[in-house]
């Protein structure tokens, strides 16, 4: 499942603060390659909470 992918009809105007929250943790809880396996929150020693 891609998180973004599908947003050519979807009206932005109607996507809640809570969803968009759901959203960024669900991208910056997954693993990259360029970080060895690690997720954004890791390498950024969870500054992306604040």
């Amino acid at each position: 499942m891609s998180v973004f992918r599908n947003h050519k009809k979807t009206d932005f105007a109607k996507i809640t603060a809570e969803q968009i929250s759901m959203i960024e943790y669900l991208i910056n809880s997954r693993p990259r390659k360029r970080h060895y396996g690690r997720t954004p929150y890791e390498v950024t020693g969870g500054a992306l909470n604040s």
